[in-house]
């Protein structure tokens, strides 16, 4: 594999631990922002807030959506 932005290549021996140790950091990255989303989600449950991706627009349900 070829990765032009890290300027890696999995052909070259040496560069294979990098890759190797980059995935598994983006991967722990990806674990915790999920964990993080979902702590997120069961407190506002417990407040009493409901995590829904609709919202009540004059008086009927409309999907929300939100542009990064």
């Amino acid at each position: 594999m070829h990765f032009e932005n890290e300027r890696l290549d999995s052909i070259e021996a040496d560069k294979e631990f990098e890759i190797t140790l980059r995935s598994m950091l983006a991967q722990d990255k990806s674990r915790n922002m999920s964990e993080n989303i979902q702590r997120g989600i069961q407190r506002k449950f417990e407040k009493g807030e409901i995590y829904t991706k609709y919202k009540n627009f004059m008086g009927t349900l409309a999907l929300t959506v939100k542009l990064l």
